[in-house]
């Protein structure tokens, strides 16, 4: 898996002021990265293939944090982002953070291993800083 060099919620241009104890400003954070990414891909991929990687990303992530399964699945429909802030902003502060960065990470390696990672850093490299500078796997060749 290729790894973000420093966590989304710590680098999103989105959210000026961060604090990483309040579970609401997380939650925040994590659906403004997740909105950008969907910004960033729709045009490219498709409101249905950005839904798909975003529910593929919360399956993933509920393997640890098994209340992220509450989101409702619907295969093919946007994923409903303010129940994601919900029930992010339900948690404790270092849970919610874990859990955000493991979503958000999830889906970085979900369109690494679809796109490659140039292609990747090339469409959503600006989301958060560093991420185009992340330590990239070698893409595979056809």
């Amino acid at each position: 898996m290729s790894m973000v060099p420093s966590t989304p919620l710590d680098a999103s241009p989105t959210s000026p002021a961060r604090n990483a104890d309040l579970p609401a400003d997380i939650a925040r954070r994590v659906v403004a990265v997740l909105r950008d990414l969907e910004a960033a891909l729709s045009p490219v991929i498709g409101h249905r293939g950005v839904a798909a990687l975003c529910q593929r990303s919360l399956h993933l992530s509920a393997r640890r944090h098994a209340w992220l399964g509450e989101v409702p699945f619907d295969p093919g429909a946007a994923v409903d982002l303010e129940r994601v802030a919900q029930l992010l902003a339900g948690q404790p502060g270092d849970v919610a953070r874990a859990a955000g960065d493991a979503l958000i990470q999830g889906y970085h390696d979900l369109l690494i291993s679809l796109l490659g990672a140039s292609l990747t850093h090339q469409l959503v490299g600006g989301i958060w800083p560093g991420f185009a500078d992340a330590p990239a796997a070698q893409d595979k060749a056809p």
